[in-house]
């Protein structure tokens, strides 16, 4: 079976969630540019340098939209409860899909 798991690319409830639960108003507008908070919060579980973060401290650009990236620390708990957010929503609407395409 194939199915598109919608949830998952449904970036207005990121966003809703970042704000409510994880207190992060984000703007993506802000700086015009292709980057946002919850995304590199999620990349820097992976690995901090992924997201070039030593470049970005000597550059003095260590935020996105306004939003610091500092402590890296906050920003990977904050990216691991967005994983963990993002996931939940597409296993649910998983097993949604698998019953109902077994008539449950």
């Amino acid at each position: 079976m194939i199915a598109h798991i919608r949830e998952y690319y449904n970036y207005g409830d990121v966003l809703t969630y970042q704000r409510e639960v994880l207190g992060i108003d984000e703007d993506p507008r802000l700086e015009g540019l292709h980057d946002d908070y919850y995304i590199t919060s999620i990349i820097m579980n992976d690995d901090p340098q992924h997201v070039r973060l030593q470049q970005r401290i000597a550059a003095d650009k260590a935020s996105i939209n306004g939003i610091s990236i500092l402590p890296a620390e906050r920003t990977i708990q904050h990216g691991r409860r967005l994983i963990e957010f993002r996931t939940d929503a597409t296993v649910e609407a998983i097993h949604r899909v698998l019953m109902a395409t077994r008539g449950g």
